[in-house]
């Protein structure tokens, strides 16, 4: 009996970590119904991951790119390449924790048509899983390593910033555009995602640093002049936040690169209204 295929495409963006995207792949083979395709991109500068799946992955489909785009940049083409309605983001170190993932992307989009994109329930290494619910929420943002995008509502947006750190900015932003659009943003809890990492990264100082900047940049080009005090509130808040949380490391590096980073970006700025940016508080503190 030929296996069956739910109308949802599997884009996952990848550099230098084809052990962990084997399992990925490993783990979405196992779904069923499967995914319609699965889209891989592949950084530049990496050179073994693309051979690999040319070698042993036939059913992959292989995007790659000759300058480093970020995770960002790399979802942006895996969006416009995808054929199916509906797109199941992961990062190649995450997967589905249920076989019938993709019939609940599919039953949700379709329960849901204000719903533009789809977050999951993401689990990291050590910790609990919690158990499946039928249970839908509007939230403020999503996690792009599980989460699912309706097509359409892709196509209303600009787009990722093409950042190759985009931490604090890369979810936050598409969601405020597809806010503005008119769409919405539901956790749904029937969709479970297990990340297979410890977050450790995050403390990097680089990591702390990009985060900072970031989160500046992301006040200038998508807030509204009038929001631009909630900009600054949030800069320094995330600025303060790292201090209690001991990650001093890295702070003063990450405000040098603020204007730098602001004029390399301008030609992004594409404020949302200020009713968005409330809206948007408002989901955030109802969380």
């Amino acid at each position: 009996m030929p296996k069956q295929h739910a109308p949802v495409s599997a884009i996952i963006p990848t550099w230098r970590r084809l052990d962990c995207l084997q399992k990925t792949l490993q783990e979405l083979e196992e779904c069923s119904p499967s995914p319609a395709e699965i889209l891989v991109h592949v950084d530049a500068g990496d050179d073994q991951t693309a051979p690999w799946l040319h070698k042993h992955a036939s059913q992959v489909r292989v995007l790659e790119s000759e300058e480093r785009m970020g995770p960002g940049g790399g979802r942006n083409r895996l969006l416009d390449e995808s054929s199916q309605p509906y797109i199941a983001s992961f990062d190649d170190d995450s997967y589905p924790l249920d076989a019938d993932y993709f019939t609940q992307v599919v039953t949700s989009f379709e329960e849901n048509p204000e719903a533009g994109v789809l977050s999951a329930t993401v689990t990291p290494r050590g910790e609990t899983i919690p158990e499946s619910r039928d249970e839908t929420v509007q939230v403020a943002s999503f996690v792009g390593g599980g989460c699912a995008y309706r097509r359409d509502a892709w196509k209303d947006t600009t787009g990722y910033v093409p950042l190759s750190l985009a931490y604090g900015m890369e979810e936050v932003d598409l969601s405020l555009q597809l806010i503005d659009e008119g769409w919405s943003i539901l956790r749904d809890r029937r969709l479970r995602v297990f990340h297979d990492t410890d977050l450790s990264h995050h403390t990097d100082p680089n990591t702390v640093a990009v985060t900072i900047a970031n989160h500046a940049l992301l006040g200038y080009l998508r807030y509204p002049i009038a929001g631009w005090g909630l900009a600054l509130a949030q800069f320094v808040n995330r600025i303060w936040w790292s201090i209690r949380v001991g990650r001093t490391e890295g702070i003063w590096k990450g405000v040098r690169q603020v204007p730098t980073r602001l004029w390399k970006y301008k030609e992004w700025r594409d404020p949302v209204s200020l009713r968005t940016l409330l809206q948007t508080q408002k989901l955030k503190n109802t969380m």
